[in-house]
């Protein structure tokens, strides 16, 4: 009965191993974590903190942080960035010199309503 509970251990571990692999997370880490606690805590920690990687610009699927080219789309970063379109230049911003809020009740009762 030892030997099964062991067997199941070490395969969690491997399971969980794999899983933070492509999590892109660290997966030595993950194993010590699981061995100090259980390995069933770790992957539902590991599944909260979710993916450590980054969004292809050209197809929007999560790529390694470290990887040049996207394994889904095959895509450069560079070839990507080429692909979002640049925000046309709009008119510049209006500069407001005066505050339009008044700045104290008395001040916004007289404008407002006339009072005194």
């Amino acid at each position: 009965m030892g030997f099964l509970v062991f067997v199941f251990w070490f395969l969690l571990m491997i399971g969980l191993g794999a899983f933070a692999a492509r999590r892109d997370r660290s997966v030595f880490g993950w194993l010590l974590f699981a061995l100090i606690f259980t390995p069933l805590m770790a992957f539902v920690l590991l599944a909260l903190v979710g993916n450590k990687g980054k969004r292809c610009l050209a197809c929007g699927e999560t790529m390694r942080r470290h990887a040049a080219v996207c394994g889904h789309c095959g895509r450069t970063e560079a070839e990507a960035a080429a692909l979002v379109p640049v925000p046309a230049a709009s008119e510049p911003p209006i500069v407001v010199t005066e505050s339009l809020v008044p700045k104290t009740r008395a001040a916004y009762l007289t404008k407002a309503h006339g009072h005194r």
